[in-house]
């Protein structure tokens, strides 16, 4: 949007709530939470004397279209430094704190292995990726000492957003299960269904195997269900479903291995 005194960059939405002619945009955003979505540089200087307020907040605008190539959702443990986002040369980026972490939406005229490249080199601390691609779509989940500090997703065509997931995702180690999901796309973390995704091997199947069998290693366990055979990256879920099931039955420990 361009008006007489500034311009700024906004992630537009269509409303019919919206009077026609009219374009609304919040004041709150600053120069610490995206690129160039500053309103108050759009506003007419003109404040009334005794409270400063802007002039009725009303300014005449034009409203033009910018062509992006790319958009990604990027959620990372710590944020980014702004600087770093635009040595990227990204169009449009806007930040939001989230549970564990920041997301941030990003518009850029990159192609993906370029934005990609731009935000491996911003994000800095990255290691043992672990990705995923096509000729349009991008995920990667990096990894600092094995576990999840950041993720992203970057698309050319419209990208819906997995923040709230991807978000879930920080902190967990790279054998964890539901990394696995976001990588192959599945709707989102989800802990009981599906266990080992290689065999197709079931929650349920897993607890029925171990009330039957009385098994109380993940050795005897896998060998029996075929989870972690694969793989292997489901044998810390096993673990985890073995301990529930001891402390659930209340089981000595001298009785379960790891195997």
């Amino acid at each position: 949007m361009k008006s007489l005194t500034g311009s700024g960059i906004f992630r537009a939405k269509v409303s019919a709530t919206q009077n026609e002619g009219e374009i609304f945009a919040p004041i709150h955003w600053s120069k610490s939470t995206s690129s160039s979505a500053t309103v108050c540089s759009i506003i007419n200087a003109a404040c009334d004397p005794f409270s400063g307020q802007p002039e009725f907040k009303i300014t005449p605008v034009r409203a033009m279209s910018i062509d992006v190539k790319t958009e990604a959702v990027v959620v990372t443990a710590e944020p980014i430094q702004t600087e770093r986002l635009n040595m990227a040369e990204i169009v449009y980026w806007s930040k939001k704190k989230l549970e564990h972490g920041y997301l941030y939406n990003i518009s850029s005229r990159h192609r993906q292995p370029d934005l990609c490249s731009a935000l491996c080199k911003a994000l800095l601390k990255t290691e043992q990726p672990m990705t995923f691609s096509t000729s349009s779509l991008l995920r990667q989940i990096n990894f600092e000492s094995g576990v999840c500090n950041s993720t992203f997703e970057i698309c050319e065509d419209k990208l819906t957003s997995l923040g709230s997931w991807q978000d879930e995702l920080i902190g967990l180690h790279s054998d964890h299960l539901d990394a696995h999901r976001f990588i192959r796309g599945e709707a989102g973390p989800n802990r009981s269904d599906i266990i080992c995704a290689c065999k197709q091997i079931s929650r349920s199947a897993i607890l029925n195997a171990i009330d039957k069998d009385s098994h109380t290693n993940v050795r005897s366990l896998s060998s029996c269900t075929s989870a972690g055979t694969g793989c292997g990256s489901c044998m810390s879920e096993l673990e985890e479903i073995l301990a529930e099931h001891r402390i659930n039955n209340q089981i000595p420990i001298k009785e379960v291995g790891i195997g």
